[in-house]
């Protein structure tokens, strides 16, 4: 204990031997801070709230007392971290604010704390600043105005971006809305509008409202069947074509010609932008995990602006009793509007089995028919989106073990199975054209595939 009668002022320090160097009012260097003393507060509202520290001066004047070296302060879920190591307590004992803190919540989040007032061991409240760092290591700060302890025990913040805050959940992804901090989580929570960066004006760009957890490494936006504006408007994604059957467009979160219109691809899941391939895409997450997986995907290419579905196909024409069945993909350049398909299609419908038998065996009593590519990717995909992925891998391995199938699966027979088939959309004649060789993969249970 050291007496400064002149300034009124008392100095107490840690008498250990380890402290001889200690001068008062000076920190201490760390190597001779092994088990610094501890204060604890004797008020019952403060829970016992307690510091380490080696060295403080008590002022006789205002009855405050200064500690230095304070490394950090255990409030609740949090380790608070003042700015110059150093606090100060009132003439109640109340602990002073203090700014420029730093807050290490639940050992995860930090908070570059504006200000900070500590009212107990278990409760702190005050505003600060998080750093968010996207998947290219880009930093975004989010001031969060209101941070607190919630009922729970953990830290909870919650700030909110405008449209000033130019904040970008990834470089692909712009956000205004609610952010919420929960320290007993890994991530932020957003609740708000995610708006996409792309490139084709005659989109538009909507801010699409969602509520989700985002991992910064790969931001995943939650996708509904009917997803709706921050102002609960409509939008859509998708191929359509319209009720007339006249014109074929494309859409992507954005509004659709008329309310009539048909899509012919579409998907929902979740909205992720894939760097490699410049697409923003809509899939479930296993789908989006492996592409070979099952499942409707629909994207965006953010420059060229194609819009691509793939899976099961609605080709968006009524033919009476002909029944159609289309797995495989659809492009939509939006700059030239043009629209190509490349599909397995099946037609059901009502005809003479025996001649149905005639026609298959003609076909394949022809020997300079060439074969069917049973590699290619759409057909591929298309005997996992009519088998599942585990069916047409045993489909595929029987057939390379045995140069055939043996018997069809049901799903595979139709009156007449096109396995390869390349479409094209002509608006003059409001029509799907066949461009190139077409293949026939079964005709009523009877495999061709030529």
């Amino acid at each position: 204990m050291i007496w400064d009668l002149k300034n009124g002022k008392m100095g107490l320090v840690n008498t250990n031997a380890r402290n001889d160097a200690l001068k008062l009012g000076k920190n201490l260097p760390g190597r001779f801070r092994k088990n610094p003393p501890t204060f604890i507060s004797m008020n019952p509202r403060s829970d016992s709230l307690n510091f380490k520290s080696d060295s403080a001066i008590y002022t006789f004047e205002d009855q405050s007392l200064t500690a230095y070296k304070v490394d950090f302060l255990e409030i609740a879920d949090a380790k608070i971290f003042p700015a110059g190591n150093s606090l100060s307590l009132e003439k109640n004992g109340h602990m002073k604010g203090f700014r420029d803190a730093r807050i290490i919540a639940n050992d995860v989040h930090v908070i570059d704390a504006k200000q900070i007032n500590i009212l107990s061991r278990k409760s702190y409240y005050g505003s600060g600043t998080y750093s968010y760092t996207d998947q290219n290591h880009n930093i975004r700060k989010i001031l969060f105005s209101d941070i607190k302890v919630d009922k729970s025990g953990h830290t909870h913040a919650e700030g909110t971006l405008t449209a000033a805050d130019s904040f970008l959940l990834s470089p692909y992804f712009s956000y205004i809305g609610k952010v919420t901090l929960n320290a007993e989580k890994k991530f932020l929570d957003f609740a708000g509008g995610v708006r996409l960066n792309h490139h084709c004006d005659g989109l538009g760009k909507p801010l699409i409202a969602f509520h989700s957890e985002i991992n910064p490494d790969s931001v995943m936006i939650p996708i509904t069947g009917n997803p709706v504006t921050t102002k609960g408007r409509r939008i859509y994604k998708g191929i359509y074509i319209t009720n007339d059957s006249t014109h074929i467009y494309s859409t992507f979160f954005a509004n659709r010609w008329n309310y009539s219109d048909t899509p012919i691809a579409d998907a929902e899941g979740f909205l992720v932008f894939d760097e490699k391939s410049g697409e923003y895409r809509v899939a479930a997450k296993p789908k989006l995990t492996d592409p070979a997986s099952p499942g409707n995907l629909l994207s965006l290419n953010r420059n060229y602006c194609i819009v691509r579905g793939e899976g099961k196909l609605n080709p968006g024409v009524k033919l009476g009793q002909l029944k159609l069945e289309m797995v495989g993909n659809i492009t939509h350049n939006r700059e030239n509007n043009e629209v190509n398909l490349d599909v397995l299609l099946g037609i059901k419908f009502f005809f003479s089995p025996d001649a149905l038998s005639i026609m298959a065996n003609e076909i394949n009593a022809i020997p300079t028919l060439k074969p069917v590519n049973m590699k290619r990717e759409t057909y591929k995909h298309g005997l996992v989106e009519l088998l599942g992925k585990s069916k047409a891998q045993s489909l595929e391995d029987a057939s390379l073990l045995f140069g055939g199938y043996g018997e069809l699966p049901e799903k595979l027979k139709h009156t007449l199975l096109f396995t390869q088939l390349n479409l094209v959309w002509n608006e003059e004649t409001a029509s799907y054209i066949s461009q190139g060789m077409i293949g026939i993969g079964n005709i009523n249970g009877t495999p061709v595939n030529r």
